[in-house]
């Protein structure tokens, strides 16, 4: 879910033409490069209230000790979040609770604001894993709880509205080490409506905004497995025309460890590498023509939707005069021309010498000509308004992202202070049998 964003003087965003997107579904992937893959699911039962689009996988999730552990299914798969939140229903039935991070005057809490939802947790010790892999150490996870609890100036929405009933969690696998380390000096902000973190202060029950240790900090669970698999993830889905009729889920891959993926997942030419700013944001332009959209774009498997400011939600051309919300005022075909990025460098942006042209043809359609009745696909093919320009979890079907960690190299060798993210379509049709219907 793409986060509100953290401009920098000079990033705001300029009207122009910023767009982007897909339409069509399809089965799972097969290719296999690191021998640890996770399942991803997007599940289309309606006797399950998970929402569109929303990408699933299992996550296990131990205490400190790592001597009393659970599955816990259906949890979010962010890459536009940092760290794993579980929500009460899950967390409030451990046998024995986990071990809760307390300051010297109370515990602390975790505000995480999200441009459309407000998320309010306590923070705890938890060994995390997925796919067979558990991280070398307990880290802090966030326990959601509703409201009633919070600081005044985190006004959290509340949990079952926020996330559909049947997902127990969000799992943030975005570039940043942990959350803090997302923004410049690895400094959280701290300031009304900005801050993050809060300690109680037990004698008097008042909340109040710290700058918290990293020993605190709500940790990405990818960056503490053991080497080889903690430099990123990459996530691969299945292209949507693919899908197969009266389909219950669709099936996609989450491979542990980047450069572990990069032979049998991308192709062999040079890759653009594009630097991220925070969690998996770059800062660029995307040029449609004429006509370019500059600022911040997220790449969020998170965001049900893509979106875009409401000036720029219309492509259509009876959207001219008449604006409209999504895309219900008809097709068009548009051409990204380029996404360039840059780099922050000592708190200054400096073009990317390294990222280079990402040319995209998406085709946008309304429903209705795409002749198809499933719900995700209505999702799929709409545009919603939004701060941020974002390529949500619409974006990557059909395409292989990968999620480089910051700090770790990225297949130029150059290093990231931020981290960086790889994207490509998938050159390899289904694995027979990948696109169940289970």
């Amino acid at each position: 879910m793409t986060p509100v964003p953290r401009r920098t003087p000079g990033q705001q965003l300029h009207a122009g033409f910023c767009s982007a997107v897909v339409a069509a579904l399809a089965c799972a992937v097969g290719a296999q490069a690191s021998d640890r893959v996770a399942e991803v699911s997007v599940l289309l039962d309606p006797a399950l209230d998970v929402g569109r689009n929303r990408p699933l996988v299992d996550v296990t999730v131990c205490n400190a000790t790592g001597d009393e552990c659970q599955i816990v299914q259906r949890v979010l798969l962010d890459t536009g979040a940092t760290g794993l939140m579980l929500k009460p229903a899950v967390w409030s039935n451990w046998r024995t609770p986990l071990h809760r991070l307390h300051s010297p005057g109370g515990p602390w809490g975790f505000c995480a604001r999200f441009e459309q939802i407000v998320v309010w947790s306590w923070l705890a010790w938890a060994h995390v894993g997925i796919a067979g892999l558990r991280t070398l150490e307990p880290i802090p996870i966030g326990l959601i709880v509703n409201a009633g609890v919070a600081p005044p100036d985190c006004d959290p929405t509340d949990v079952d509205a926020a996330l559909p009933g049947d997902i127990n969690g969000i799992l943030g696998v975005a570039a940043p080490r942990s959350y803090c380390a997302g923004f410049p000096g690895g400094r959280c902000p701290i300031g009304w409506s900005q801050s993050a973190y809060y300690t109680l202060h037990s004698s008097s029950g008042y909340w109040q905004a710290a700058q918290p240790p990293p020993s605190v900090d709500l940790a990405n669970p990818i960056a503490h497995f053991a080497y080889g698999y903690n430099d990123g993830i990459v996530l691969r889905m299945p292209a949507l025309r693919r899908i197969a009729p009266g389909a219950r889920a669709l099936r996609g891959e989450l491979h542990l460890g980047v450069a572990a993926s990069l032979a049998a997942l991308f192709p062999a030419a040079p890759l653009p590498e594009y630097p991220t700013l925070f969690d998996s944001h770059i800062a660029g332009t995307i040029r449609v023509g004429a006509r370019s959209c500059e600022g911040y774009l997220g790449v969020d498997s998170g965001a049900a939707f893509n979106q875009l400011p409401h000036a720029l939600t219309c492509a259509g051309r009876d959207c001219v005069t008449q604006p409209c919300r999504g895309f219900e005022c008809g097709a068009a075909t548009l051409t990204l021309g380029e996404i360039g990025s840059w780099q922050q460098l000592g708190g200054v942006l400096v073009p990317s010498v390294i990222a280079r042209s990402l040319p995209l043809k998406l085709k946008i359609a309304d429903a209705d000509e795409l002749g198809v009745d499933w719900g995700a696909h209505d999702g799929a093919t709409h545009f919603v308004d939004g701060l941020v320009p974002t390529l949500g979890m619409p974006f990557l079907y059909g395409r292989t992202l990968a999620v480089g960690i910051s700090g770790s190299a990225a297949p130029s060798g150059r290093m990231y202070p931020f981290g960086y993210l790889l994207i490509a379509d998938n050159p390899l049709p289904p694995a027979s049998g990948a696109g169940r219907d289970d």
